[in-house]
This record gives C-alpha cells, sequence and structure tokens, in this order.
C-alpha cells in the first residue's frame, strides 16, 4: 500500500490529469517529458543516474513518452560527467560527479504505471478509517483550517473521565498533530479502534496533567479527605501546568475518534455496506466468493437487495 508519506506529487496533483489524457498530443507530451525531468531529478538523489533501470508497459503510450525521456536524461547525464571528467578529473582529483554524494545502491529501478490500466479499484468501496470516514461521515469542509468533525454534545472522553470542552469542533485529520491519525488512518476500522483506545490509555498513563486528574478523580472516588491525602508537590503541579494544553487537545480528539469510529460501523450497517462490498468484489473479478462465474441475473438481484 502506497502511503501519503510515500507519495510526491510533483506539484500538480490534480492539474496534471487533463493534460495527460488530452486530446492535444503536443500538450500532452509536453507535459509528460516536463514530469519525467522531475522524476529523473528525484530518482538520481536517490541512487547515481546510470544504474536505474526503466520498466514499463509498451502497451501504454504515455509510459513510452515517460520511459524515452528517462533514458534520453541517462545519456545525457553520461555524457556531461565524462566530459566534465576528460576536462578537470585528471587535473585535480577531484570527481566532479554529483552522484557520490547518493546511496551506493547496485541497481536501482523505476517502475512506470498507467492508472488507466486499472479503472475498478478507485471506484470499490474500502473499509480503512481515512476511506470510511470521507465517505460517510458529516464532515466540514468548509472551515479555512482544514476539515473538522464536530463532536455530539453528550461526547465525552471515554478513559479521561471529563467532556471535551470548548468547541464543538475539532480538527480532523491533522497529520501535524494527531499522532493516533496518523497511525490508523489506513487500517480496517475494525483494528483502529482498539489501537485508539489503547494510545489514549498510554497517554493517560505518561500525561502529568492527565495523571493528576486521575489521582484526583480517584481519592474522590473513594471518599478520601483532603487531611490524609498526599498533596501533589511544585514539580508535580509544574508538570501538570505545562501538559495541560496536549491534554485538553487529546482529549477532544479521543472523543472524536471515539465517536467517529463509532459513526462509521452505524453507517457501515445501516447502508448494508458489506452486502455492496460483495457485490463490487463480484463486478470486479467476475467471480463470486465459491469461484464461480458470475451471472448478470444473479448481479442485478443482488443489487437490488442493496
Amino acid at each position: 500500500l502506497v502511503t501519503e508519506p510515500n507519495v510526491v506529487e510533483m506539484g500538480s496533483p490534480y492539474a496534471g490529469v487533463p493534460f495527460i489524457y488530452s486530446d492535444d498530443s503536443v500538450r500532452r507530451e509536453d507535459f509528460l517529458r516536463d514530469n519525467t525531468d522531475k522524476v529523473f531529478a528525484a530518482c538520481s538523489l536517490m541512487a547515481k543516474s546510470n544504474i536505474w533501470t526503466v520498466k514499463f508497459s509498451a502497451q501504454s503510450p504515455y509510459a513510452r513518452i515517460m520511459a524515452k525521456r528517462f533514458l534520453e536524461l541517462q545519456t545525457q547525464a553520461k555524457n556531461t560527467t565524462m566530459s566534465a571528467s576528460g576536462r578537470s578529473g585528471s587535473k585535480s582529483g577531484v570527481s566532479t560527479d554529483s552522484s557520490i554524494y547518493c546511496a551506493n545502491y547496485p541497481e536501482a529501478t523505476l517502475l512506470i504505471l498507467d492508472r488507466a490500466y486499472d479503472l475498478i479499484t478507485v471506484l470499490l468501496h474500502e473499509f480503512t478509517y481515512q476511506a470510511m470516514a470521507y465517505d460517510v461521515l458529516p464532515l466540514d469542509k468548509t472551515q479555512i483550517t482544514g476539515v473538522h468533525y464536530r463532536l455530539p454534545e453528550n461526547a465525552t472522553a471515554a478513559e479521561g473521565g471529563g467532556t471535551a470542552s470548548g468547541s464543538r469542533l475539532v480538527r480532523f485529520g491533522d497529520e501535524a498533530s494527531d499522532q493516533v491519525w496518523c497511525k490508523v488512518r489506513h487500517l480496517h476500522i475494525a483494528d483502529g479502534v482498539n489501537i485508539v483506545n489503547d494510545d489514549f490509555k498510554y497517554f493517560l498513563e505518561t500525561n502529568a496533567a492527565a495523571k493528576l486528574h486521575l489521582s484526583k478523580s480517584a481519592s474522590t472516588t473513594d471518599g478520601s479527605s483532603s487531611s490524609n491525602t498526599a498533596s501533589p508537590d511544585i514539580r508535580q503541579l509544574t508538570q501538570a501546568v505545562r501538559a495541560l494544553p496536549e491534554y485538553s487537545e487529546r482529549i477532544k480528539q479521543h472523543a472524536m475518534h471515539v465517536n467517529a469510529f463509532a459513526e462509521c460501523f452505524d453507517k457501515f450497517k445501516k447502508l448494508q455496506l458489506e452486502q455492496l462490498a460483495h457485490v463490487e468484489q463480484d463486478l470486479a473479478l467476475g467471480r463470486d466468493a465459491s469461484d464461480s462465474r458470475v451471472k448478470s441475473l444473479s448481479v442485478l438481484h443482488a443489487m437490488e437487495a442493496v
């Protein structure tokens, strides 16, 4: 699975699609060659340019254009290096090849794929947390600061014992500050919810403000009076105060994830997404779970049932 940290958009994540599949062949080829130049530059930073092998489908005209341009750039880089070495390398004894700073890999492969060869996958429902959240949750996408999730009025942080205070809107999918989101976004919802709870338990055990809050809650529950309960010292209070902003934020984030997961499960059942997934899978593969060829009539009946 190629996740977001491993994706490079070349500065135009969506704007390039009309160019790639445009009827204007000159504009299309210019766009593909320009992006190949960027790919070549990135590859040259990871490994020496002369060790790269290009693999692509000969049936894709777009892949052929990119592969041809990449090989042209390899030849140019090789000639430039040889020319520079001939002029000054023997005199100074210093290499002029910038690729000496790359990792010393024995070989590297660039695989060029055409999205048009697999149009079905992008149309199927996924049941990872991120995919389901953007599919079925009523996320607020009008805020200038990003996507937000609105907590219900009765939302509480299950392990923290307190209500998520302040605004009911919580930033959803914040890669910079929400570590839990980064951990569970690509997990199946059945697996992700357990990690959310385990991570929050660990936070409560290690955060100074959380520990102080829990210790006070425990003494109140036990009915202990203030006279026979040890008061926190200055060091503990200082640590707790410093940890308060993180504590408040994590309380909100946990409440958000718990409620978002619960809503995803609820939508999964109400929208009959499991049955829909079986129909999609049968259509994509052309065979059902028993490996029998799918018949049009049976698919129609299954779709009507959903």
